[in-house]
């Protein structure tokens, strides 16, 4: 009785997923598109943020760990930090400011010549891997006559 009863409910699941198919290739919708929660994308209404108009303060500071910090609000007192104007319609992220000491490079003729690996898609490069390919294929070609004299 209860292998009946499954066969029964799978069988029910198969006629209404044909059906379901079928009145989707007859009209181009799906039955059961409309049991939804009824809200679509079109209903869905997202206000876009709003800038503030005019500068902004910003505060950059350091703290005892290291870690550099921007806020909007005003650190610790303890904490000296750099008072930043911040344009809403600029890109607060400056460039980065380098120190005398991080300035001077070493001379370039000191360091090691960088090796680049050969490009693989030089001519002669391509010939080479053509040429391998062919001598792979040979090799397979004679191992299968090799087999066939053998069987």
């Amino acid at each position: 009785m209860k292998g009946l009863i499954i066969k029964v409910a799978m069988m029910l699941f198969i006629v209404i997923g044909i059906s379901n198919y079928l009145i989707y290739i007859k009209t181009g919708k799906s039955p059961f598109a409309d049991l939804g929660s009824g809200l679509s994308f079109a209903d869905l209404k997202v206000k876009a943020p709003s800038l503030p108009a005019g500068k902004q303060k910003a505060y950059k500071w350091v703290d005892e760990h290291g870690v550099t910090h921007y806020s909007s609000e005003a650190p610790p007192e303890q904490m000296q930090a750099q008072v930043l104007e911040v344009d809403p319609q600029q890109n607060i992220i400056q460039g980065i400011e380098i120190k005398a000491e991080q300035a001077a490079e070493p001379n370039q003729s000191e360091q090691q010549p960088v090796v680049l690996p050969a490009n693989p898609y030089n001519p002669e490069t391509v010939r080479q891997l053509i040429d391998d390919a062919k001598a792979v294929q040979q090799t397979l070609n004679q191992r299968y006559e090799d087999l066939d004299k053998v069987q």
